[in-house]
């Protein structure tokens, strides 16, 4: 993620009119910078995209662990974190990646444990609480620029 984050700051810079994520992938579509036109890996565009696949991994893990899931509110950290890969970054990710991922997620820390870390010590119900407020907000704004990117043929399914 901070590479993607440094990829579009500095692709941004001296971009005149360019002070929005929309705004930075309208000027790489007008002057045909986007991965589908060059197939350059350190575009703007293209960083803004991973960015994406990346919050959507992050909004899907912290909705997972919500106790109130559906499926997997009684899971441990770990298949929450399978079902947030698989929704999200599997499908652009080759057997490599895929095979890194699946060694990472054996790192996870159990529930109790994130809960703790994450919360520096407040309570279990206000770390979920948080966890919620964080989805409500992110997960909008986030949907709406990947859907924007798919719309516009830009969600491109090369696999890193």
């Amino acid at each position: 993620m901070n590479d993607n984050l440094a990829t579009i700051r500095s692709g941004c810079a001296g971009r005149p009119g360019v002070s929005t994520i929309l705004a930075a992938v309208r000027w790489d579509m007008q002057h045909k910078l986007c991965f589908r036109d060059t197939r350059n890996r350190k575009g703007v565009s293209f960083g803004i995209l991973w960015l994406l696949r990346a919050l959507r991994f992050v909004i899907y893990l912290v909705s997972n662990l919500a106790p109130s899931h559906p499926t997997l509110a009684s899971k441990e950290t770990k298949a929450c974190a399978v079902d947030a890969y698989q929704r999200s970054l599997r499908p652009y990710h080759g057997i490599t990646l895929s095979s890194v991922f699946s060694a990472m997620v054996g790192q996870v820390p159990r529930r109790e444990k994130l809960l703790k870390a994450t919360g520096r010590g407040e309570p279990a119900d206000v770390v979920y609480a948080d966890m919620a407020q964080f989805v409500e907000l992110a997960a909008p704004i986030v949907d709406t620029v990947h859907q924007y990117f798919v719309d516009n043929g830009l969600n491109d399914t090369w696999k890193a």
